[in-house]
């Protein structure tokens, strides 16, 4: 199977999740597996919307945006979440708000 990741900050309630949540949600997954990265999610939890494809055997993973500034380096949170993408071994990485949001961007 193709390996996908669908990398947002605005899963859930959004434009992003309008335009494309139904396009992705009818993918067929004999032929992608489909692993959805949420950037700086509110409250740590993924939106319901991604709870609702992981109980249908998508994968979630969260990547957390913790501006360390006491530690020195306030973008340690890249360098995890970096290694967190590098480490799913993607096919294909699909950005879906690539303009939209900053960290998105940077990442």
């Amino acid at each position: 199977r193709i390996k996908l990741g669908i990398a947002s900050a605005f899963f859930g309630p959004s434009s992003v999740s309008r335009d494309f949540g139904e396009t992705i949600a009818r993918l067929p997954r004999d032929i992608f597996e489909v692993t959805y990265i949420q950037v700086y999610p509110s409250k740590g939890l993924p939106p319901p919307d991604l709870i609702e494809r992981v109980q249908k055997g998508d994968r979630v993973i969260i990547i957390e945006n913790k501006n360390d500034f006491d530690s020195g380096n306030a973008w340690a949170w890249l360098d995890v979440g970096r290694k967190k993408i590098a480490d799913l071994n993607l096919d294909v990485l699909l950005y879906l708000d690539l303009t939209m949001e900053s960290h998105i961007h940077i990442l």
